[in-house]
């Protein structure tokens, strides 16, 4: 084992029973290696995304593929399963409108 991995190993079983100085310096190993860093932050916050992508489509993108640019295989797939989504989601509305007018004119 190499030196560094038996100290840090030492310090991360004091962490585990719950020494708060060893939590301290285990924080401040993980801040100094930036691992407590967010994935925005990292990247710098902005993220451009596709104008020939819906932005609620490449949200979603985002979050399960990172920050582009995406495969166009990736995109196609997303694209068609949204679209697909979309018209479902219509046609429930059109049904959900039709029962409301139906229970209007009806005692429901």
């Amino acid at each position: 084992m190499h030196p560094q991995e038996a100290v840090l190993n030492g310090l991360f079983r004091r962490v585990i029973n719950g020494e708060v100085r060893a939590i301290q310096q285990f924080l401040k190993l993980c801040d100094s290696a930036g691992l407590l860093q967010s994935q925005a932050a990292a990247l710098g916050s902005v993220v451009h995304l596709p104008d020939d992508v819906p932005w609620e489509l490449a949200c979603y993108i985002l979050q399960r593929e990172g920050p582009p640019p995406w495969d166009p295989s990736v995109v196609a797939s997303y694209l068609t399963e949204y679209e697909a989504d979309l018209t479902l989601l219509k046609r429930l509305e059109k049904e959900v409108r039709a029962k409301e007018r139906a229970c209007t004119k009806h005692v429901c």
